[in-house]
């Protein structure tokens, strides 16, 4: 890939700013402290419908013992079935 062949004018003109760039004083002094309120504040945390959809997600494993037992039922339910008729 050559650089010449590609147009990386905008992508230069943009670092160019990014170097000059700095945060505002005394925003890496108070950085920690605003950090550490908001994991007090509980900002960030999963709310009451995340966590259940968390706990209930279905996972490749849960899923195909979900199908494995979904045909063993029907498979038993067709033989008690059969049994039955006969």
């Amino acid at each position: 890939m050559n650089p010449e062949s590609e147009n990386f004018e905008a992508l230069r003109r943009l670092m160019a700013l990014k170097r000059h760039e700095q945060p505002p004083p005394g925003y890496l002094h108070r950085l920690p402290g605003l950090i550490i309120t908001r994991i007090e504040r509980g900002d960030g945390q999963l709310s009451i419908w995340e966590k259940i959809h968390a706990i209930f997600s279905v996972r490749p494993t849960f899923a195909y013992a979900l199908g494995v037992a979904a045909c063993g039922a029907v498979a038993l339910n067709v033989a008690y079935w059969a049994k039955t008729q006969s």
